[in-house]
């Protein structure tokens, strides 16, 4: 099969290994270094992917692995991505995600102009939204590229609490994974009423994936994710350096059990879940 037509696989099926697998294996009969390096990079940063978090280890990656991981992507990300030719806007930012360009950093407007653009491009999974407003959350809602997203990041320190609300309201079925965190410690308060808003939503029915680390999530927030109706599929839940206390979060792992990702402040690691952070 020729390189078109791999490519064109794994932008038919961004979600799935077996594509990227398939190019991987391409890429290694090839005798040049950089063909064998993205060769490589795919297949740590699949492993990397699907790594679950084990707890009574300082970290729960490889290290050399990661090393590695780090070396091939210090050489050549940059020229990967500019290959592809995005449209240019200095507020954006890809990287890569299971060795293609999988991840965006962009504002809203960016997003409703050039996805289209972008994915055919790329098997792009992952986005994370500055500027986000009222004006614009709900056309990004309904972006039909919205739905082909994996994960939605946020940093709501720099996005208003209504517009947080009306995005996820909004927004179709699909979406895996959202990441909510913020260091704004005294936004506790703001971000817990808003983060026990957001999980009741029906929108939140298919998400497997919610990281919640340094949201300022409290003990209203923990109650409302241990009863939510539509949370029944998360596998993965992290909840680092929040303040919700051991009663309420021993509600959460009553109901999640192994999902439940926590440890104490002094303890910083390498986490990843069944949705991974490739």
């Amino acid at each position: 099969m020729s390189q078109k037509k791999l490519v064109a696989a794994i932008l038919a099926q961004p979600h799935e290994d077996e594509p990227r697998l398939a190019y991987a294996d391409w890429l290694d009969s090839k005798k040049n270094a950089k063909a064998k390096a993205r060769a490589e990079l795919i297949r740590l940063e699949i492993e990397r992917f699907h790594a679950k978090p084990q707890p009574n280890d300082a970290m729960s990656w490889n290290y050399v692995k990661e090393s590695r991981q780090v070396e091939i992507r210090d050489q050549y990300e940059d020229e990967w991505i500019t290959a592809l030719a995005f449209p240019a806007n200095r507020k954006t930012k890809f990287r890569l995600s299971r060795g293609m360009v999988g991840r965006v950093t962009c504002t809203p407007r960016y997003f409703l102009d050039h996805a289209e653009e972008c994915f055919a491009k790329a098997p792009i999974t992952s986005a994370l939204f500055n500027g986000l407003q009222i004006g614009n959350a709900k056309p990004l809602a309904r972006s039909p590229y919205l739905s082909r997203l994996r994960d939605i990041c946020l940093y709501p320190r720099e996005t208003p609490a209504y517009a947080v609300e009306r995005l996820f309201t909004d927004i179709p079925p699909g979406v895996q994974g959202i990441t909510f965190h913020t260091y704004t410690i005294d936004w506790v308060v703001r971000h817990d009423d808003l983060i026990a808003e957001i999980v009741k939503l029906p929108s939140m029915s298919e998400v497997r994936c919610l990281r919640l680390r340094s949201a300022g999530a409290g003990d209203r927030a923990g109650k409302a994710i241990a009863e939510s109706p539509y949370l029944d599929n998360l596998t993965f839940l992290d909840l680092r350096w929040n303040t919700i206390s051991d009663a309420v979060l021993d509600q959460i792992k009553e109901r999640f059990g192994d999902a439940v990702w926590r440890v104490h402040e002094e303890c910083s690691r390498y986490t990843f879940g069944q949705i991974g952070w490739a």
